[in-house]
């Protein structure tokens, strides 16, 4: 079944364009992989496969994960000239300009354009935080490990947490690699936070200061609810919609409203003292307005820095240098700046012919797309 499977994918391949999209990782044996996946024409969709998952043998320098993936391309009889685009994170190896993994595929595949992955973009975008709030997330981190270093601290923490009627009974590790990692972790702390507190006064431990701090609690609870926000975010880039694999417009249209809400929810915060967008946040100052001050001045910070770097890692909206892909039909061709006059041409005939419009209007983006590619490659 498996190498049916596999013969099907393969065959699908040689038929079409494809793309593929490059990403390290780590097994529990300190191995390390690298994970292919793969992209392609099916009918009037497009298809997404685990094309390979192999080893590398030594290190992970950009040679090493090309020759892996040259290695896999060359076994089924696949062609890097029918590779039209790849994706991956934005680490050197992989992006370096004279010697990165994808220099190293645009040589044999001059067609294929680079993408960044937009999950490591969002949490690059995320990453920095400021003083206090990196202050905050440093004692989170210590409090996981603290509790969770021995059996022992993890049985004691455990039956407190049966004994107080706490919903969950651990803490969550926090890893950097895992991009939800962060906002699962702070969010489980908060919930926690009165049988951590419990916890560290009956064993005099320097830690329970913090959990006593109202500034130090509310400002976790902001972290715990924006995190979980920013986890909605990367969560919505996945799967697809109505059936159909998400398209960058839809990724941008995500990003866009994201972006709009951070202006909104600072602009609430800092001109009427408004916290309903972070749950957690405002049940706590619901309960306590004595540090509605303190806890604004860090937030509004946080959301002006955090509409910068999304602004930074996402400078280019393709909804407006392609729209005529999107919006077809309203677009003014002469503005297509971006278009040769040969396709400007061809353009005008798909505006032009009046049964595409109506499949244009009826059918999905991908599959319109699909359709006149037989007559408009």
């Amino acid at each position: 079944m498996g190498e049916d499977i596999e013969h099907q994918l393969y065959a699908n391949l040689e038929a079409n364009k494809f793309v593929i999209q490059l990403d390290e990782s780590m097994d529990i044996t300190q191995k390390a992989l690298i994970l292919i996946f793969v992209r392609y024409r099916q009918g009037d969709d497009f298809m997404e496969d685990l094309l390979a998952c192999d080893e590398l043998q030594t290190k992970t320098t950009a040679a090493e994960i090309f020759a892996v993936v040259n290695k896999h391309i060359a076994l089924h009889s696949l062609r890097w000239e029918d590779c039209v685009g790849v994706c991956t994170d934005g680490a050197a190896s992989m992006t370096g300009r004279r010697g990165g993994v994808i220099k190293l595929i645009q040589d044999v595949a001059p067609e294929a354009n680079w993408t960044h992955c937009f999950h490591h973009r969002e949490a690059l975008a995320a990453k920095e935080m400021s003083p206090g709030l990196a202050e905050v997330m440093d004692i989170a981190v210590k409090t996981i490990n603290h509790l969770r270093k021995s059996a022992l601290n993890s049985r004691l923490f455990a039956e407190l947490c049966k004994e107080q009627d706490a919903e969950h009974t651990t803490v969550l590790y926090f890893a950097a690699v895992r991009w939800l990692s962060r906002g699962d972790a702070l969010a489980r702390l908060y919930e926690l936070r009165d049988q951590v507190l419990t916890l560290f006064e009956v064993a005099r431990s320097d830690l329970a200061v913090h959990y006593k701090n109202k500034k130090f609690i509310a400002t976790l609870a902001y972290m715990a609810d924006i995190f979980n926000l920013l986890n909605n975010l990367n969560i919505s880039f996945q799967g697809k919609t109505n059936k159909q694999a998400k398209s960058v417009f839809v990724m941008y249209d995500k990003i866009a409203a994201f972006k709009s809400k951070l202006d909104q929810w600072k602009r609430r915060v800092q001109t009427n003292d408004e916290f309903d967008m972070f749950e957690n946040l405002d049940d706590l100052l619901s309960k306590s307005v004595e540090e509605h001050v303190d806890i604004k001045d860090v937030i509004v910070e946080h959301l002006v820095n955090l509409r910068k770097r999304f602004d930074e890692n996402f400078p280019v909206d393709p909804r407006v240098e392609k729209k005529w892909v999107r919006d077809s039909y309203s677009v003014d061709v002469q503005q297509c700046c971006n278009l040769s006059n040969r396709l400007k041409e061809d353009l005008i005939d798909i505006m032009s012919d009046s049964t595409l419009e109506t499949l244009f209007r009826n059918d999905t983006l991908v599959k319109f797309w699909l359709t006149v590619s037989h007559e408009y490659p």
